[in-house]
């Protein structure tokens, strides 16, 4: 909208562009020529032509232009075309000032490409190591990331420079450039498959520490519950079972989906604490009614401890214990 709005004043900035970029075409042109008396032409073939496609787009632009202002003069609503218009005289304006910049710039670039050349091997090398090592290692750990794009990023720089040191003594300025675009796509995936890494091991944290909480719980949970027999009834123990299965499905989850798992961690502790509270419920129960009863609280003890051995055939030893700690 507000494109349409201004349409006018931007296709003035453009056509203004385009007048600054046509006087600049003589003088590049003369500094291409002087280029090729100091250069090979191995060495300037990546901008040997930049002169040509820079005029080349230029007379694209200068050919909408006249296009794009009678759609602008049409009323409101029938000016259908235009942002397209002024979008393709953009790139094609700023093609040409790209293009034209390679030749301006060209002593200056050629000079840190033959500089640079070597470092940058070197760093997008080590950085096709360090991918290869965080694949492995964030992969292991559950990490969600875009691997294909990743390895795409991967092969283009290994191709690159698998040529690079040759292609980098003839044609620098190309080599550089090249390897450059590679470096950068490469950076991009590797910027952002370091944030999946950093984030999942803190996930990981999280799900360890949960997971140890839970441990303790369904522990303390099993402990009373085994040396009480027959005293702690079937909603503690259905409580503790609860609590027993989404532990195990905590663990299955911890690198397969790291959040779900430490949701089945928070469930299982929070299972083990309600078993744990009912149990001592059921206790609480049986010792107010020994109580009722006169008898002491020597008596209530040992009473419990009969009652389990009577009923459940021996006391303490839960199966979690053994299993996990």
């Amino acid at each position: 909208r507000n494109l349409l709005i201004n349409a006018g004043s931007k296709l003035d900035a453009l056509t203004q562009k385009s007048v600054d970029l046509r006087t600049r075409l003589p003088k590049a042109q003369e500094t291409l020529a002087g280029l090729r008396t100091r250069y090979s032409a191995e060495v300037l073939e990546s901008i040997d032509d930049n002169v040509d496609l820079a005029s080349a787009s230029l007379d694209e632009a200068e050919e909408v232009l006249p296009q794009a202002y009678e759609i602008e003069s049409m009323p409101a609503g029938e000016q259908g075309g235009l942002i397209d218009a002024i979008r393709h005289i953009e790139h094609a304006i700023t093609t040409a000032d790209k293009l034209l910049e390679g030749v301006e710039h060209a002593d200056e670039n050629i000079s840190t490409a033959k500089a640079n050349v070597a470092d940058l091997i070197q760093e997008i090398s080590d950085e096709i190591n360090e991918a290869g090592q965080l694949k492995q290692s964030a992969g292991a750990d559950g990490a969600r990331a875009d691997w294909a794009s990743l390895d795409d990023a991967v092969r283009a720089a290994s191709a690159a420079l698998t040529t690079a040191s040759a292609d980098a003594e003839k044609d620098p300025l190309g080599t550089y450039t090249e390897l450059v675009d590679v470096d950068s796509a490469l950076d991009t995936q590797l910027d952002t498959l370091r944030a999946t890494a950093a984030d999942q091991a803190r996930q990981l944290r999280v799900f360890d520490q949960q997971l140890q909480s839970a441990g303790s719980q369904i522990q303390k949970a099993e402990d009373l519950i085994s040396t009480r027999g027959r005293i702690v009834k079937s909603e503690a123990r259905t409580h503790l079972a609860n609590a027993q299965k989404l532990y195990a499905m905590a663990q299955q989850n911890r690198t397969r989906d790291t959040r779900a798992g430490i949701d089945y961690g928070r469930q299982a502790a929070v299972a083990a604490q309600r078993a744990s509270k009912s149990a001592q419920n059921d206790i609480t129960t049986y010792n107010n009614r020994h109580n009722s009863g006169g008898g002491t609280t020597g008596a209530i003890v040992t009473g419990m401890v009969i009652n389990s051995i009577l009923n459940s055939g021996r006391g303490g030893g839960g199966g979690f214990r053994g299993g996990r700690f």
